[in-house]
Parts: structure tokens; C-alpha cells; sequence
């Protein structure tokens, strides 16, 4: 038991020190304004999934360097889905109007996102307290034999319901980002579907459901789908 435990402490150990040198080496070449050999260092961190947010902006800056604003306006959208941040959503609107791309907008769903990034934990615990005191009154009244109502049982099932909904919020609101011009959006999931339309690079689009290699996106309030190779996938 003893070895077992010293040897998840010795990976544990070793796993945080390959990140903080990583980003050590990373955050150095960051300074010497060697953003090439930064980017592909920051990359590698990126791989590792467990990383400080913070990684997204300095890839956005280093894009922004390199006039590469497909990727500044990807990573800024990735780090604006992990952190509430408003400067960060601004810039992107602002981003999104100088180039002509829809999907940025500062619009009332942006904001309840905000807010709810923001304060999503506090609430998520309260709810989750509350949850568990009355499940505990409700097995407590079972145990004692005591009656409980049909429209009782009814509200704490819709109330775990709505919880599990109100906690998926974030995880169900994805977005892509298109990386290629003319990219053609189809009535189905099939190169034979009949083409809908196209869209440029740069706009950012709300998808819902993957299909093998295709994408079901919202566009100009039509379910429509993409090839997965066109877009950036914000997750």
C-alpha cells in the first residue's frame, strides 16, 4: 500500500514538473519575442489537455504577431469558453466587425453565458445542497413510514432535471470556426445533398450534432451541416 501510494506521488510529481518546465521554456522563448519556436512549445502544452487557460492568450497574441487571425480568433474563442471574461468578448465582437464576420456579436445570449460562467459554481453547489437535504427528508420520511404526496415526488424529479440541464448549459453551447473560403453548407449529411449556400472563413457558427465527418450547424436559423476538415471546433 505504502509503494503504491509513493509511486502516484513520484507521476504525480514528475507529471507537474514536465508542465511548469514546459511552460517555463514556453513563457522564456514568449519574452525573447521568439513567438515561432514559443507557438509550438505552447502547442505542446495544449496536447497535454491539462494546462493554465492562460496558454490560449499568449497563442492568440503570438497569432496576432503572425496575421494569423483565423487562430487569433479561434484560441480567444477557447479561452473565452473556459473563462468568463468580458474584455475578451469584446475584443472578439470587435475582431469579428473589422473582418466582416458573423458570430461575435455581443447579443443577450453571449451575456447569459457570462454571467453564468461567472457565477455557474455558486449556484451549481447551492442547488446541489439543496438537492441533498431534501432527498435526505424524503428518505427520511420513507424510513419513518411518514406519507409523501405524488406532487412531491414530481417536483424533486423535475428539480434533478432542470439541475442536470443547468449544469450542461456551457457543455451543450459549442461553436466552430470556419478555416476555409467558400465552404458549402448542405441540406444533409452527404457531399450528394443539395448545397444551401456557402460561407467564408472567420465567421463562427453554433453547432449541435457530429455525423461521421460532417457537422450540424445553425445558419441563418437553418439546421444546416459542414465537413468537420472546414472548421475549428471551440470546445
Amino acid at each position: 500500500m505504502n509503494k503504491y501510494i509513493f509511486k502516484t506521488i513520484v507521476i504525480l510529481f514528475l507529471f507537474v514538473s514536465q508542465n511548469t518546465f514546459a511552460r517555463i521554456k514556453a513563457d522564456s522563448l514568449f519574452q525573447k519575442k521568439e513567438y515561432t519556436k514559443a507557438k509550438l512549445e505552447y502547442l505542446k502544452i495544449l496536447n497535454q489537455k491539462n494546462y493554465n487557460p492562460s496558454v490560449l492568450l499568449k497563442l492568440a497574441y503570438i497569432a496576432e504577431q503572425e496575421g494569423e487571425i483565423i487562430n487569433e480568433a479561434f484560441f480567444l474563442s477557447e479561452y473565452d469558453k473556459k473563462n468568463a471574461d468580458e474584455k475578451i468578448m469584446t475584443h472578439l465582437a470587435n475582431l469579428g466587425k473589422q473582418h466582416g464576420w458573423s458570430g461575435y456579436e455581443k447579443n443577450d445570449i453571449n451575456y447569459f453565458l457570462l454571467i453564468y460562467r461567472t457565477f455557474a459554481p455558486y449556484l451549481i453547489l447551492f442547488l446541489i445542497v439543496i438537492g441533498i437535504y431534501v432527498f435526505g427528508v424524503l428518505i427520511h420520511k420513507k424510513r419513518t413510514k411518514q406519507f409523501i404526496s405524488v406532487r412531491h415526488k414530481t417536483i424533486i424529479f423535475v428539480y434533478l432535471i432542470l439541475l442536470l440541464a443547468f449544469v450542461n448549459i456551457s457543455n451543450n453551447y459549442r461553436s466552430v470556426i470556419i478555416k476555409q473560403d467558400d465552404v458549402i453548407l448542405r441540406s444533409y449529411p452527404s457531399s450528394a445533398a443539395p448545397a444551401l449556400g456557402t460561407i467564408s472563413k472567420g465567421n463562427r457558427l453554433n453547432w449541435l450534432n457530429s455525423d461521421d465527418i460532417w457537422l450540424q450547424v445553425l445558419w441563418n436559423n437553418q439546421l444546416v451541416y459542414l465537413k468537420q476538415a472546414d472548421v475549428l471546433k471551440v470546445e
